[in-house]
């Protein structure tokens, strides 16, 4: 079975799971009163137990994994060493930094080893190096209508400049056409 369009099977979600890189919010236990149980409750018994845990993954482990997954290949395009653990340091320090609450309209951008979060007021936040800070992102986008709109302003002044100076350049009772 492939999940999320072919990005991560089962197989897959094992390994990370038993590297501890990326972990579900729940697993599967009868004999649990509500049927799941927490990772660390998982965690106590995996002495005991063999075989597949049943993994239960939340609605938000799915969009972390999805974050996850780009993140990592990302990082494997830039041939950093250790992407995976490099991917699980950064998707944790988010976690963290947004309490586990991804903003929807906050973006994720890798540029070379780092990893940084843009939120939707600009901030910058480097997920991979939480050290350096925030820095405030330049909208390019702004800048350029801003730019476009007082250009617009500067030739409608000359335009009109020039109109009133037509206007004056004409004798008294002639009309500028």
């Amino acid at each position: 079975m492939r999940l999320l369009h072919d990005e991560v099977s089962v197989q897959v979600l094992a390994q990370l799971d038993a590297r501890r890189l990326f972990r579900p919010s729940f697993y599967e236990d009868l004999d649990a009163d509500s049927g799941l149980i927490s990772v660390a409750v998982r965690d106590a018994r995996a002495s005991r137990k063999r075989g597949d845990p049943h993994r239960r993954y939340t609605f938000e482990d799915l969009l972390w994994l999805r974050i996850f997954v780009s993140i990592h290949c990302e990082l494997k395009g830039h041939r950093v060493k250790g992407a995976a653990k490099r991917t699980a340091k950064a998707i944790d320090t988010l976690k963290q930094h947004l309490s586990g609450n991804l903003p929807q309209d906050a973006r994720v951008v890798v540029v070379g080893s780092e990893v940084y979060l843009v939120s939707p007021r600009g901030e910058v936040f480097c997920a991979t190096n939480p050290g350096q800070g925030i820095l405030r992102e330049v909208v390019v986008h702004t800048l350029i209508t801003d730019t476009r709109a007082r250009v617009a302003v500067l030739q409608t002044m000359r335009s009109l400049a020039k109109a009133g100076q037509r206007e004056s350049d004409t004798p008294e009772g002639a009309v500028a056409v």
